[in-house]
Formats: structure tokens, C-alpha cells, sequence
């Protein structure tokens, strides 16, 4: 599920901006999601080397990885 979700949101963003996201083999600057305690992305905008995205198993859907995503590029609540 969490994969798909996250496809799903790329491909959303993809499709709406001119952003794109390769699969990566964990070098240089990336992003790496994984099921956590929460929704949440551990900083706002590129940083070097590695950035996180947690999505939890039971509450997170397509829209959260979106959400998410946008913070890791550097979108912020208003």
C-alpha cells in the first residue's frame, strides 16, 4: 500500500508540475519513505544527501504522500 501510495503521488506531481523523481540507489541527495509514527517529512526543501518522508501504515493515503512530497520541495503550511 505504501508503495502505491507513493507512486501515485509522484505521478501526480509529475503530472501537474515540471518536478521529477527517478528511482534512486540511495547515493547523493534523495528521498527514502517509510512507515512511522505519523505523517511528516523531516525537513521543508532539498537538503544534501538523504531526506525522509514517514507515512503511517494506517493513516496515510495518496493525498498524505502528496502533502508530504510538497514539503520535502519546499512548500509550506499557510
Amino acid at each position: 500500500m505504501l508503495k502505491q501510495n507513493v507512486y501515485d503521488a509522484i505521478q501526480e506531481w509529475e503530472t501537474k508540475t515540471s518536478l521529477r523523481f527517478i528511482e534512486g540507489t540511495g547515493y547523493g541527495d534523495y528521498i527514502e519513505f517509510f512507515h512511522g509514527d505519523g505523517n511528516y517529512s523531516n525537513s521543508i526543501g532539498r537538503k544534501d544527501g538523504k531526506q525522509v518522508i514517514s507515512l503511517s501504515e494506517t493513516g496515510s493515503n495518496t493525498g498524505t504522500a502528496i502533502h508530504e512530497i510538497g514539503h520535502a520541495v519546499g512548500l509550506i503550511h499557510e
